[in-house]
């Protein structure tokens, strides 16, 4: 059985898939986060030389929220010289990211993609944006609102991350983690780098 669904031709496939994970800490650097959320959207175009073995390329946009409570500690706020007085406050990284990677075909099967049982192993480069949010509730008469103001952190002085993927799937349903090799932060010895270790699951199609 080769692949019959999303194909250019016998050897070219396009892949779109949406991501839920979040950030695990590995060392006392990373610690300064609760668990954040990220969420993402992925495109990918392979070239399959073999009916086990492709080759692709990988176009991705992500988000990952750090939040911090009120009456916690917020050292984001405090190295980069911030007001901390919200109600809730978030460190937001946003992320647009290229990838190179290999695609081994362990098994055949799967109904709706075809693809089967796979491992995927790649490399990673991305450009990071991170910026302060703060989200403020106040009191119109009988109701409640909320607004939120936007900051850009220049103090997070490294925009470019690289690092290594790998996902395993099967047919729609990945599981996918990412490890960045670079430092995000300005001064490692103030645990202001963000979590380096992403785990999470793919949906396909």
């Amino acid at each position: 059985e080769d692949l019959k669904i999303n194909n250019f031709n016998d050897h070219y496939r396009i892949e779109v898939s949406f991501n839920f994970g979040t950030a695990f800490a590995i060392n006392n650097q990373e610690e300064l986060q609760k668990m954040p959320f990220s969420v993402g959207v992925e495109y990918r175009t392979l070239r399959s030389f073999r009916r086990w073995y492709s080759l692709g390329l990988g176009l991705n946009l992500g988000v990952v929220e750090y939040n911090y409570s009120h009456d916690a500690s917020n050292p984001v706020a405090t190295y980069c010289q911030l007001s901390s007085t919200a109600e809730k406050e978030m460190l937001d990284h946003s992320r647009l990211g290229l990838e190179f990677f290999q695609r081994i075909r362990l098994m055949p099967g799967g109904s709706m993609t075809h693809q089967g049982l796979y491992w995927d192993l790649g490399l990673f480069a991305d450009w990071n944006h991170f910026q302060f949010v703060r989200n403020e509730v106040f009191a119109t008469g009988n109701y409640a609102a909320s607004s939120s103001t936007y900051e850009g952190l220049s103090c997070f002085d490294k925009p470019w991350s690289f690092g290594v993927t790998t996902r395993l799937g099967y047919d729609i349903w990945t599981i996918y983690g990412r490890y960045r090799f670079s430092h995000n932060g300005t001064d490692g010895n103030l645990n202001m780098a963000p979590r380096r270790l992403e785990l999470g699951f793919m949906f396909n199609f």
